[in-house]
Order: structure tokens, then C-alpha cells, then sequence
């Protein structure tokens, strides 16, 4: 996620195989705390894997603790 060009946050993440994204890190600018960045970042991410049949794993602790208090929300992509 950017802003006038500036990294403000971002999920590291890595492809496996078609159906699998592997999620390992979420950061958001230490000037951006606090404005739900992360959230929107994850939502994004949760979008993209419903459209395209893609199951999220959660090595990010971040993401872990959002699958786990949303997981109604989350878990048609929960992999």
C-alpha cells in the first residue's frame, strides 16, 4: 500500500503452487499505526483469493490473530 508514493504498508507473502498463498509478514509504517492499514492490506488480500479460488496460510502472526478472531469472516480462505 502506498501513499504519494510511499510505502505505508505490506503483507510478504509467496506463491504455492496455484491454489496457495503463503502470508509471512504484515508491516505498516510506524507513521501510519493505528489507522487499521493492516486490516485493510489483509481485506485486499482475503478479496483476491475468493475471486481466484486461492487459500491464505497464515505464517504472519498479524494475520494469524485476525483469522482467529474473524474466523466467520476469513474462513473461506483460511488454508
Amino acid at each position: 500500500m502506498e501513499e504519494y508514493g510511499k510505502e505505508i504498508a505490506f503483507i510478504d507473502y509467496s506463491i504455492n503452487g496455484p491454489d496457495k498463498i503463503i502470508a509471512s509478514h504484515t508491516e505498516v509504517n510506524p507513521e501510519y499505526k493505528g489507522q487499521g492499514l493492516g486490516d485493510k492490506i489483509l481485506e485486499h488480500m482475503a478479496d483476491y483469493a475468493r475471486e481466484n479460488n486461492i487459500k491464505i496460510i497464515a505464517l504472519c502472526p498479524f494475520i494469524k490473530a485476525r483469522f482467529e478472531r474473524y474466523k466467520e469472516k476469513y474462513q473461506d480462505v483460511i488454508g
